[in-house]
């Protein structure tokens, strides 16, 4: 073996062990990255909430009203029953609200 062919055979396995450090890293850092983004959460169902009667059409001015100037988007589904959209960047978030004249719950 010459000189020249043992310093390609060096040179050849430098870059080598230099490709594998840098996909170690690249391997790592994306882990690293991504990894935290993955998490659950558990859902919280609030408890039914009474408040003070009031008629029915004042109960969903102040839902739809409430809703609206937290960013949400309230949509009637049914008599007592409105649905409320949030949409951030790509996420969507919906919740069901079914009110009386004295009381509420969010599912």
């Amino acid at each position: 073996m010459t000189l020249f062919s043992v310093s390609v055979a060096w040179q050849a396995c430098r870059t080598w062990v230099s490709v594998v450090r840098l996909t170690t890293l690249a391997a790592v850092l994306a882990a690293a990255l991504f990894l935290p983004a993955c998490r659950t959460a558990t859902l919280y169902n609030p408890p039914r909430v009474s408040f003070v009667s009031s008629d029915t059409t004042t109960v969903e001015r102040a839902i739809m009203g409430a809703m609206n100037k937290q960013g949400w988007a309230p949509t009637r589904e049914g008599p007592g029953v409105m649905l409320g959209t949030l949409h951030i960047r790509t996420h969507m978030a919906v919740v069901r609200i079914a009110y009386a004249t004295d009381s509420y719950q969010i599912t």
